[in-house]
């Protein structure tokens, strides 16, 4: 069965934040028929029209979305549900093939009432830290799930704006999701401590913002060149404990919380040290010092 997600038969899309506004920017780019964009509240489609140079509907009535081949519910995972019973008793599904969510923790059951209507139901979750239209989704993976026509037409769509696509399966999202968290939401996080304590040194705040990400974008540079542990460097990769423990103990000055991160991380580093060449007795040193602090 060939794909028709594309620019005759196009999709709706309900709900217009930073995920939602991503993937339709990036779906006009590619020449789909985003014929229907809605979200419930007119601040948000305000932004989202400004953002996508096009109509976007707002309210509490649901619009239809008649003769698109796919409807995304582009809404955080709590209300998925919610909005699928909504859409299914207000007949906004009617004549939709396929009906899809953007939540990457969430299996499929959740869009149940639309399967009974006869939909096939699927997910599509970026892989990619999204803020709304400029952010781009070239090159990145996305994960698919659901109902076999509705995984072929995700990954039709995802093809179109440039993406790559996996299988992800209900058994597996939780840990995938973990996995992208650990990669977005922490490292937002980690920087948000580097630049803490950066600036605790005596660097002005935006630079010491600045400096932490300009380092970590260097480090990730390194990564994507050379992989993990070759790509490490710093006192974890020369077993170096008394730095380690004067970075914990100036860390527990400023914010304990902050040493125990650290602490965590410096464990995790080990292992990579390790296929580095790392001595061994260096760093079984670093984790007994690691241990006792």
């Amino acid at each position: 069965m060939s794909s028709g997600v594309g620019p005759a038969l196009g999709m709706a899309v309900y709900g217009a934040g930073r995920a939602g506004r991503a993937l339709v920017a990036a779906a006009l780019r590619a020449g789909v028929a985003v014929q229907t964009i809605w979200t419930r509240s007119p601040e948000t489609a305000r932004r989202a029209a400004r953002e996508l140079g096009c109509h976007v509907a707002s309210g509490p009535q649901l619009p239809t979305a008649d003769g698109v081949q796919l409807a995304l519910l582009a809404v955080s995972d709590e209300v998925v549900a919610d909005l699928t019973r909504a859409l299914t008793e207000a007949g906004a599904l009617a004549n939709v093939r396929v009906v899809a969510h953007l939540g990457g923790a969430l299996g499929v059951e959740v869009l149940a009432p639309a399967r009974e209507l006869g939909c096939a139901v699927g997910s599509l979750h970026p892989l990619r830290s999204l803020v709304g239209a400029s952010s781009g989704l070239e090159g990145c993976w996305c994960a698919l799930d659901g109902d076999p026509l509705a995984v072929n037409e995700l990954r039709h769509l995802a093809k179109l704006i440039g993406c790559r696509t996996v299988k992800v399966g209900a058994d597996a999202r939780a840990l995938y999701h973990a996995g992208a968290a650990l990669a977005a939401n922490d490292v937002v996080a980690l920087l948000a401590a580097a630049a803490e304590a950066l600036q605790a040194a005596g660097l002005h705040d935006g630079d010491a913002l600045g400096a932490a990400v300009d380092l970590a974008r260097s480090a990730i540079d390194n990564v994507a060149r050379l992989g993990t542990a070759a790509a490490l460097t710093g006192p974890a990769a020369r077993g170096d404990a008394v730095t380690i423990s004067r970075h914990l103990a100036a860390l527990a000055g400023l914010r304990p919380d902050l040493a125990d991160i650290h602490r965590e991380l410096s464990r995790q580093l080990v292992a990579l040290s390790r296929q580095q060449g790392t001595p061994p007795d260096r760093l079984q040193h670093l984790l007994d010092v690691l241990d006792r602090a």
